[in-house]
C-alpha cells in the first residue's frame, strides 16, 4: 500500500514526539500499541524550541490521529516532571535521559523512550551586557561570590552550572540558585537577582 509523504512525515512527528516525551512509567495504564490509547496527560518541561518537536505534535493533532488523547501540562523542568511521572499524574514526559535509570532505583521503574537531542543545547552562560562590557564579568572565574540562575536543584542547567563552575574553580564560591523555569532565570537576569544565568539558545537569542 502506497503511503503519501504528508501521512508519512505525521508519523514520523508522532514517533519523534511520543519519543520527545522521554520517559515513560512501566507497568503503567497506557497501552502504546493499542488502536485506542485513551486520555493521558503529558508534561514537557519548559515552552521554549528546545521542546518544538512536542508543540508541533499537539497542535497538529497528530496524537489525537495516532488513537491517543493528551492532556499538555507544562512541568517546568526535568525534576518536576520526574516526580509528577513518579506520583502517576502524567503518563509520559520530556526529561532528561538519567531519569530512567534514576526513576527505577527509586522503585518506579521508567523507560527512555527516545533521545530527541545529542547536544547539550542548555550549556550557555549569560550575563547582562553592561557587566559585560565593563569587564566586570569576562570570564566563570568572575562569577565566584555571585549568583547563577538555573532551573531546580538536580536539573540539567543545575548540574551544567555547577560542572562549569567546577571546572572554573569557583564552584565553592557561587551561589547557584533554582529558579523555576527559564523565563523566570531570563527574567532574574534582566533584573539584576543573578548576576548569570544558565541559557539555552532561545534565551541567548533574546
Amino acid at each position: 500500500m502506497s503511503t503519501s509523504p504528508h501521512f508519512t512525515t505525521r508519523r514520523r512527528m508522532l514517533a519523534a514526539t511520543g519519543a520527545l516525551a522521554g520517559v515513560t512509567l512501566i507497568g503503567g495504564r497506557v497501552a502504546f500499541a493499542q488502536p485506542k490509547l485513551g486520555r493521558v496527560v503529558y508534561g514537557q518541561g519548559s515552552i521554549d524550541p528546545f521542546f518544538a518537536a512536542g508543540y508541533v505534535a499537539l497542535k497538529k493533532g497528530y496524537f489525537g490521529e495516532a488513537g491517543l488523547e493528551v492532556e499538555y501540562l507544562n512541568s517546568q523542568s526535568g525534576p518536576r516532571t520526574n516526580q509528577l511521572l513518579a506520583a502517576g499524574q502524567i503518563a509520559f514526559g520530556a526529561t532528561a535521559a538519567t531519569a530512567a535509570p534514576a526513576l527505577t532505583l527509586a522503585g518506579k521503574p521508567a523507560t527512555l523512550v527516545f533521545g530527541f537531542d545529542r547536544k547539550l543545547t542548555y550549556a550557555n552562560v549569560i550575563v547582562r551586557r553592561e557587566d559585560f562590557d565593563s569587564g566586570k564579568i569576562k570570564s566563570l572565574k568572575d562569577l565566584a561570590d555571585k549568583r547563577v540562575g538555573a532551573t531546580q536543584p538536580q536539573s540539567s542547567t543545575w548540574l551544567m552550572a555547577l560542572y562549569l563552575m567546577q571546572k572554573a574553580g569557583v564552584a565553592d564560591k557561587v551561589d547557584i540558585r533554582p529558579l523555576g523555569d527559564l523565563a523566570t532565570m531570563l527574567g532574574a537576569l534582566k533584573t539584576g537577582s543573578v548576576a548569570a544565568s544558565m541559557a539555552t539558545m532561545s534565551m541567548m537569542e533574546q
